[in-house]
């Protein structure tokens, strides 16, 4: 018996002999081409990536970085700049601890105003 080969065209099965013997049709099908995929060019904007919401991938939307900023600047103490940017647990730990005492709150607007604040998705901020 032949292994299972997917890109096969379809047999016909003669019934009646000892063993059945497999004849090919008399005419193929022709193969469905699959489209190439094209690699990604520099000057496309950036793409978003999808993430898993439930079991369903949706795409992620790139957070605004003055927005960020605006948030961190005024209520960055009760850690809405942590939730803004999907990290729940850090914005939890940031209201329970009213910013750090301070002290969080401010390494944050450091990482805000530097850049190296990513979203919970890995993506930079939107400027």
């Amino acid at each position: 018996m032949q292994p299972y080969d997917p890109n096969a065209p379809p047999a016909t099965v003669i019934v009646g002999a000892q063993q059945p013997m497999m004849q090919q049709p008399m005419m193929q099908q022709p193969m469905m081409q699959q489209p190439m995929m094209q690699q990604p060019m520099m000057q496309q904007p950036m793409m978003q990536q999808p993430m898993m919401v439930g079991g369903a991938v949706i795409a992620g939307q790139q957070k605004d970085f003055m927005v960020a900023l605006l948030l961190s600047i005024f209520v960055g103490s009760l850690g809405v700049d942590r939730f803004y940017l999907g990290y729940t647990g850090l914005g939890i730990l940031k209201l329970l601890t009213l910013g750090g005492c301070g002290l969080w709150w401010l390494i944050d607007l450091i990482l805000l105003v530097t850049g190296s604040m990513t979203d919970v998705n890995g993506m930079p901020l939107k400027k």
